[in-house]
């Protein structure tokens, strides 16, 4: 995985989910993304899969982490609705002023793996929907994902079998 400020500092129509393999190195790759996020300002959210084991949880933590309007905590977005926020956006850019302003996005999803055994579905529609986002926003602010780690094979198998594998980043897409 490229960890530099120019690898995530473009918007991409593909290619904005990032993914790493090795559970040693998530943490220090955390660190890493959280710098790059700061230097570029980028909102940077952590979504940790130990918390997110079922759709309703991650589509809440989406909620609360993007401050999505009229969010109430612990009520679960639909994922239409998360899609028409994540969508959108404007209060955390264009209509923010002053630090709260945001250039682009980066969430990093640790341990996806928990997601994907409790509920495969739920975790297709998740990646279906962020690998998506960039193109919602309109290309002006970037939305990277870093996934991982994926050190269960079957959970790198579902994600390449997935349509929208077509928006993983070619440079992060294999070990």
């Amino acid at each position: 995985m490229q960890l530099t400020v120019e690898h995530f500092q473009a918007a991409r129509s593909g290619g904005a989910i990032h993914l790493f393999w090795e559970p040693q190195a998530a943490r220090s790759i955390e660190l890493a993304v959280q710098g790059i996020a700061r230097a570029l300002s980028f909102h940077y959210v952590l979504l940790p899969g130990h918390t997110t084991r079922d759709g309703a949880r991650v589509r809440e933590r989406l909620g609360a982490a993007y401050e999505f309007p009229h969010h109430r905590p612990g009520h679960a977005e639909t994922w239409d609705g998360v899609v028409d926020w994540l969508g959108d956006l404007t209060w955390l850019t264009s209509m923010a002023t002053g630090p709260e302003r945001y250039k682009g996005f980066i969430l990093p999803y640790r341990d996806p793996v928990v997601l994907f055994n409790n509920d495969a579905y739920e975790f297709a529609v998740l990646l279906d929907v962020l690998g998506h986002i960039g193109d919602r926003l309109g290309g002006d602010r970037p939305f990277h994902v870093v996934l991982g780690p994926l050190s269960d094979r079957r959970l790198s198998s579902f994600i390449t079998l997935l349509t929208v594998s077509e928006n993983y980043c070619p440079v992060c897409q294999y070990p």
